[in-house]
């Protein structure tokens, strides 16, 4: 007779994130399902499996389930490898890659042409000079001068101009705060930021849609880099500084490039140096 894991069980409420208070007011005899004492009823084990997001057969199973990030993680805390994946984020890249292998089926059969900017610098070396040149190719691509923000309306509107110019050749950006349409489920901020699954028929761009507009305008033209290297990975876009991974920190270096221009930022400075130079005289 199978009999239930009391290490899988621990493992499920550690995973989920939720408090020993919060399981217990859920499941008053769990404390006891840990030591043998009480067995939970056939529907008991069905909510409690739900509540984790695992599946029954798994709290019987003899070794922990492997519920391993399905992409590269490129997320970095400080200089510490991130946190083993929320089942939040586990299940939106699994929606998104079940979305993603539907669009490559249906655009193959339509056929569509393949995104050349996804793989387009995939060899290159990340270099000032490729940085620019990366930047360079992404306002030609999108059709956006080093200027374009300038006629927003605000921060908003800003994302959904380049949300709707990324759109326009061929790649998918999905903005959610929640797993699929579930508002009991949030995605995590500190969590992660966005991810990107390259692939040159069907790429997709998601961003986590509970971060600052600002913040997923940055995060939208990083995750846009990772695919002109052909990367597929999850990111913590904005943390900047903190990041160890070279290739995140390049990437980092090209959305802010991108979102100010070097030559803006130096007639901006000139013009706020002309004018103080002037009241000086005055």
């Amino acid at each position: 007779m199978a009999t239930l894991n009391p290490s899988v069980l621990e493992w499920a409420v550690l995973r989920s994130g939720l408090t020993d208070d919060q399981i217990t007011k859920a499941f008053p005899k769990y404390p006891n399902w840990l030591d043998g004492s009480w067995k939970p009823t056939v529907r008991q084990l069905r909510d409690f499996a739900g509540k984790m997001h695992v599946s029954v057969s798994e709290l019987f199973a003899s070794d922990l389930p492997n519920y391993a990030l399905q992409i590269t993680d490129f997320r970095t805390v400080g200089d510490m490898p991130a946190q083993d994946p929320s089942p939040e984020l586990f299940d939106t890249i699994d929606a998104m890659l079940g979305r993603q292998d539907w669009m490559r089926g249906y655009f193959l059969h339509e056929g569509f042409a393949p995104v050349d900017f996804v793989g387009s610098h995939m060899d290159a070396p990340l270099t000032d000079e490729m940085r620019e040149k990366i930047v360079e190719d992404m306002r030609a691509l999108l059709k956006l001068d080093d200027d374009w923000s300038a006629s927003c309306r605000g921060v908003a509107d800003a994302l959904k101009v380049l949300k709707d110019s990324i759109e326009a050749v061929g790649i998918s950006v999905v903005i959610n705060g929640v797993v699929n349409d579930n508002t009991h489920r949030v995605l995590d901020v500190s969590e992660f930021r966005g991810f990107a699954l390259s692939d040159r028929i069907a790429p997709i761009v998601f961003i986590n849609g509970r971060d600052a507009k600002s913040a997923q305008i940055f995060t939208l033209i990083h995750e846009l880099c990772h695919l002109a290297f052909f990367q597929t990975g999850v990111s913590n876009a904005a943390d900047d500084e903190e990041s160890d991974i070279v290739m995140e920190r390049f990437c980092n270096a090209v959305a802010a490039d991108f979102l100010v221009p070097t030559r803006l930022l130096m007639v901006r400075w000139e013009e706020c140096s002309s004018c103080a130079f002037a009241k000086g005289l005055a």
